[in-house]
């Protein structure tokens, strides 16, 4: 019995340990990937933002509302292969006094559907004009790290830069990586424009220098690598003999409670599943199936060795009980 007990808690041993292994090496990569059919919508507003408003050639202030629309271009991303995905995004950013849209956007970026980094194909561009990206573009890596190795890409600047951890935060119970990230004024390129714009006088179009710079704070559920919530501050100007003189974009837009709840309710159940793939699933079956194997061994090894103790010799007759 001790045997097939024994026997029992080995077979048990294997099949744990080689689950744990299949768990981890091969269900787990083939769940912790991008889909190449995305299709979502979110949504961040700024308050009191100071804008360079182009109809009237003038700095305005109010409250911007940017819509961004994220559809996966499958039939590109299975054409690349290699673990790829392609999304084309757009942003439409609308002023709330009487919900003109004030600027449009678009970009589409290639990028590796695990670490969330940039690949370098498809026809990738900013606004139709073609771009290299580098860098992590929409999301953070799965199981994103708790160190400064994310390098985060910028479209203004047009490169991308480290991004610090700070810590674990919670954000409306869920606990997450909190990422920030601060540019100084960076000259990004010129412009021509009237004189009025730069506060000087004349006819002759000057050209200005455009400057941007921003700090940016990202909540990130850690599994998924999806940002929760975001809050940026662009600092955009045009600035003439080393002044600024004009306020492009300026101001902090942040995700609304509703889309971080959103978010929230859509990755926090992936996250789950995720770490339970990763972590949790593999650490149970290494534990129990060595406990088994170490038990098993001991009660097959211990059954052998009584099987082959010899038989006791039985004691001889005595003399004076023989049969006469």
């Amino acid at each position: 019995m001790r045997r097939i007990v024994g026997l029992v808690l080995l077979g048990l041993a294997a099949f744990l340990l080689t689950m744990g292994a299949l768990v981890k090496w091969y269900a787990y990569p083939r769940l912790a990937v991008v889909p190449l059919d995305q299709d979502s919508v979110s949504m961040s507003v700024g308050e009191n933002m100071t804008y360079f408003d182009t109809g009237t050639l003038s700095e305005q202030t109010d409250t911007l509302t940017s819509t961004l629309r994220t559809i996966g271009d499958v039939k590109a991303s299975e054409d690349q292969g290699d673990n790829t995905a392609v999304w084309d995004q757009s942003t439409t950013t609308t002023r709330s006094s009487d919900g003109v849209a004030i600027s449009v956007g678009t970009i589409r970026a290639a990028f590796d559907r695990t670490t969330g980094s940039a690949v370098d194909c498809c026809d990738a561009n900013i606004d139709d004009e073609p771009v290299t990206y580098d860098g992590n573009i929409f999301k953070f890596p799965f199981n994103s790290p708790k160190d400064d190795s994310v390098m985060w890409w910028d479209e203004d600047l047009k490169s991308a830069n480290p991004m610090t951890f700070e810590g674990e935060e919670e954000v409306l119970g869920l606990n997450t990586y909190k990422y920030s990230q601060s540019i100084a004024p960076t000259q990004i390129g010129t412009i021509n424009v009237p004189p009025s714009v730069l506060g000087e006088t004349g006819d002759e179009v000057l050209t200005a220098d455009m400057y941007f710079g921003v700090d940016r704070t990202y909540w990130v559920e850690p599994e998924t690598g999806v940002i929760m919530k975001a809050q940026t501050s662009p600092n955009q100007t045009l600035r003439y003999n080393g002044e600024d003189r004009v306020v492009a974009t300026r101001g902090t837009t942040v995700y609304p409670d509703s889309q971080v709840q959103d978010n929230i309710d859509e990755y926090q159940p992936l996250g789950s599943q995720l770490h339970l793939l990763r972590v949790v699933l593999p650490l149970v079956g290494l534990i129990v199936g060595l406990l088994a194997l170490v038990v098993g061994a001991l009660l097959v090894l211990g059954s052998r060795g009584r099987d082959e103790e010899p038989a006791a010799e039985e004691p001889a007759a005595d003399e004076d009980t023989a049969d006469v």
